[in-house]
């Protein structure tokens, strides 16, 4: 019997847990990056009879059959392919295998493509050195080699009982993984965001401690307890910098805090600033943020009043507003056209010449979704080879191949480790 299998390209995105902590940073996605189109490619090739298409034949500038397709394979016990890149193989039955070599091997036939299954757990031809697991132990199944209950039988993790005194509490998930351990069967008890909100610490330190806040899922050490990992010392008596921001002295106006000292009165932690301060109204004006300078006369206090500049002028509103497609010359000295804006050529969006503009959708592509604007990257110069990187990323669009099947690739992975960790 000959099984179809298609060939699809997998890209495997981290999971992200859909639990968080206080003050958890939010993760910022790195796109793929994307690559111009080629003027010709293979992409709509009429490949010859008994060929077919290459994989992204969009990104291929070699236009003919030998460059754009691949021969068709045939007869052998598996890698075969049909015109549509469908790939086909033997399929053995029950307890034997195909060949090692099998893609290289000519066959259609049982005798040609497979060999007998011998020395696994189970699934052996004629069920002969199955092992038969006891108790409420579990096969490990017919990928494991093994011949004795010691390599081939193990307890699920659903009979195991997780250590919370080490800093394991039950995950139902892995409920039907057969280990027997802590690591292989339970979720690590974590600072917060437990499926059990019972084991958060978030408002649960001691009266001489705080959660440590904008550490999410903070993994809870075996050989402190929780408090020693999730909480730190309370800091009070400080005039600011205190755990509790209510705890810290407000200064009246005109004064500012003196910073991490002990102290709890105006005495001790105010100082004269800025605020409040007359700078000659004609040439001068008031620093921005007056509250940090402590030494309340006109060289700490003051700026002179910046006019007559393209940009960069004390009042904003003086500075020159250039016309679209056209860029502020800057801190120069100007206040017309001709002296502050210059003509935008070769950035990704916004030029003069709107025909410069990058159309990542048009201009560009990659293999596993469409480009799109990077709004990061909009004022990005960019040359002919590089315009695409510069000024696009690309998505992978909900529910295709790469985005729906990497619960499962994450699985599979989780299962290969744990296999070649013995479990």
């Amino acid at each position: 019997m000959m099984r179809k299998v298609f060939a699809t390209s997998f890209a495997i995105i981290p999971l992200v847990s859909a639990t968080t902590c206080p003050a958890a940073p939010t993760p910022t996605p790195n796109p793929e990056g994307c690559t111009a189109k080629l003027t010709t490619s293979c992409a709509g090739f009429s490949c010859q009879t008994g060929w077919h298409i290459r994989s992204n034949p969009e990104s291929i500038a070699t236009v003919s059959n030998v460059g754009c397709c691949l021969q068709d394979v045939t007869g052998k016990c598996s890698g075969n392919t049909n015109t549509a890149g469908v790939y086909t193989h033997f399929t053995c039955g029950a307890g034997h295998k195909l060949k090692v070599l099998s893609a290289t091997t000519a066959g259609t036939t049982a005798a040609a493509c497979c060999d007998d299954i011998t020395g696994m757990c189970t699934g052996n031809k004629d069920g002969t050195g199955d092992v038969t697991c006891t108790g409420t132990t579990v096969n490990r199944g017919v990928a494991v080699s093994g011949t004795t209950t010691a390599a081939c039988c193990r307890e699920p993790c659903s009979r195991h009982t997780c250590d919370a005194a080490q800093g394991w509490t039950a995950d139902t998930a892995k409920s039907a993984v057969l280990a027997a351990t802590n690591a292989a069967c339970c979720a690590s008890i974590t600072c917060c965001g437990n499926a059990d909100s019972s084991l958060d610490r978030t408002s649960r330190c001691p009266a001489t401690k705080v959660f440590i806040g904008g550490t999410a899922m903070r993994t809870r050490s075996v050989s402190n307890t929780p408090d020693d990992r999730c909480c730190t010392l309370k800091v009070t008596g400080k005039c600011s910098g205190n755990s509790l921001s209510s705890d810290n002295f407000v200064c009246p106006s005109g004064k500012s805090n003196k910073g991490a000292i002990t102290g709890t009165t105006e005495a001790v932690c105010c100082q004269d600033n800025c605020v409040g301060f007359s700078c000659p109204a004609a040439t001068h004006i008031l620093i921005q943020n007056p509250e940090n300078r402590v030494t309340p006369d006109q060289a700490s206090c003051c700026t002179t009043i910046v006019t007559g500049k393209c940009s960069g002028n004390t009042n904003s509103a003086q500075d020159f507003a250039c016309p679209a497609g056209k860029s502020n010359n800057g801190f120069i000295t100007g206040a017309a056209e001709a002296a502050c804006c210059t003509n935008i050529v070769n950035r990704c969006t916004g030029n003069l010449d709107s025909t410069q503009n990058v159309n990542c959708a048009s201009h560009c592509h990659n293999s596993l979704g469409d480009c799109r604007p990077d709004p990061d990257k909009a004022s990005n110069s960019y040359t002919a080879a590089n315009k695409c990187a510069r000024c696009c990323y690309s998505a992978v669009p909900a529910g295709s191949s790469a985005a729906t099947t990497n619960a499962a690739l994450s699985a599979l992975v989780l299962a290969g480790v744990l296999s070649v960790l013995g479990f």
